[in-house]
């Protein structure tokens, strides 16, 4: 994403322009549902089946529990789409996760900067069902579609 055409001094345009950081941070976070998990780009989920019944009391029949990747993985709580057994998120369900985001200053002391552009990072895991090719465009219409002025 680039929207600058040159660096600018925080303390001058702060607060007058968007800063790309802010802009990008603001796409991402509008990619997926906050509160249930769930991708919000159109045609994520297209062809992606559902898992029935018999499918679902056989996942839930595995001896993994949430408590043992809680201890796997160190972390306090476990994410996801709700309604969705951990295996189920972890195996089968289709994902949506950020890597990192490129650019800025991470040097040593302060640099009140703000830089013309931003690169994502993204990783993108789909049940077997899914097509792997329909994803970037619709993630790129749903940038392009976005409320965000500065989301060019």
């Amino acid at each position: 994403m680039r929207r600058l055409a040159t660096d600018l001094h925080s303390g001058t345009f702060g607060g007058v322009v968007d800063n790309p950081f802010n802009v990008l941070v603001r796409l991402l976070t509008a990619l997926q549902d906050g509160d249930t998990g769930r991708v919000l780009v159109s045609g994520f989920y297209h062809n992606v089946r559902e898992v029935d019944d018999a499918e679902c009391a056989l996942i839930t029949q595995l001896p993994v529990s949430e408590q043992a990747w809680l201890a796997l993985t160190g972390t306090p709580a476990l994410s996801g789409e709700t309604g969705c057994a951990v295996l189920e998120r972890a195996s089968i369900r289709p994902t949506l996760d950020i890597h990192g985001i490129g650019g800025g200053f991470t040097g040593p002391g302060k640099k009140t900067v703000i830089q013309p552009k931003r690169q994502p990072s993204s990783q993108c895991d789909w049940f077997p069902c899914k097509p792997r090719m329909r994803l970037p465009n619709s993630c790129m219409r749903f940038c392009s579609g976005s409320r965000h002025r500065a989301s060019r």
